[in-house]
């Protein structure tokens, strides 16, 4: 599912609640450019790869992202426009890995939800504020959390693999200047 649509300043909307299926191909919804990518009431199902691709992606707590696939939200450019709110979509534990963001991403993430995954998990971001548990259920499965400022954990951002590493990763773009901390802090 693509846009862009040059009479509004949206690629698409999904309007009441609706399924986007596929048993054995990717699912990828795409946007591009200055118009939103707009996204309430929607389940995506997929056993092999979901993709949302956005400079601007408006996610909801009714977006529902389920199977067996790996899951990835990340920009079209090389950054957000303006980073998603990742607080507020579901995804099911079958999923079978998490990619939020990439490597060129400059924008602060706020993992405010908590995730459990069957699968690695991997967030790039500028900046990473971890507020909820993420949690890898596959055996040797990494959580990695890669950020090119600091990495901050607050109250319940817990992270737990099943035998897998578990990595923080500031600085990541080696800036000598203004460089990157790891800050955890505890629940009180």
């Amino acid at each position: 599912v693509a846009g862009p649509n040059s009479t509004g300043t949206w690629d698409l909307i999904v309007d009441g609640t609706s399924t986007l299926r596929s048993n054995n191909g990717k699912v990828s919804v795409l946007g591009q450019g200055q118009f939103d990518l707009i996204i309430p009431n929607l389940t995506i199902e997929s056993n092999n790869e979901i993709l949302i691709q956005d400079d601007q992606p408006r996610l909801s707590n009714s977006l529902y992202l389920t199977g067996s696939a790996i899951v990835k939200i990340q920009s079209s450019s090389s950054a957000f426009a303006t980073v998603p709110d990742l607080g507020v979509t579901n995804i099911n534990s079958t999923i079978t890995g998490l990619t939020l963001g990439r490597e060129t991403e400059t924008g602060t993430f706020t993992l405010s939800k908590a995730y459990t995954i069957n699968g690695p998990i991997n967030v790039y971001a500028g900046t990473i504020n971890l507020q909820g548990a993420q949690t890898s259920t596959s055996t040797s499965a990494q959580v990695l959390l890669k950020s090119k400022g600091d990495i901050t954990t607050t109250g319940n951002g817990d992270v737990t693999t099943n035998g897998g590493d578990i990595v923080f990763w500031s600085n990541s773009d080696g800036n000598t200047v203004s460089g990157g901390r790891i800050v955890v802090v505890d629940g009180s």
